[in-house]
């Protein structure tokens, strides 16, 4: 059976935040077997959205409304 997939909307990648997305990412398989779910990272609302982050490009955006809202 496929486990459950809970969508995560991070606002901010600074320090905290690229450490966060970034331990998030790594530790996926070992947090699934935990948790019974998979935790997916979305989509990530920064400031400034050209300048380089630690996470997936596709991920970024500069719109932390529509992240909320979504």
């Amino acid at each position: 059976m496929t486990p459950p997939v809970i969508r995560l909307g991070l606002i901010g990648c600074g320090t905290v935040g690229s450490a966060f997305a970034e331990q998030l990412i790594a530790r996926e398989p070992m947090l699934t077997r935990r948790l019974g779910a998979r935790l997916r990272l979305e989509r990530v609302a920064v400031r400034d959205p050209s300048r380089r982050r630690p996470v997936p490009r596709q991920l970024i955006t500069g719109d932390a409304a529509s992240v909320a809202e979504d």
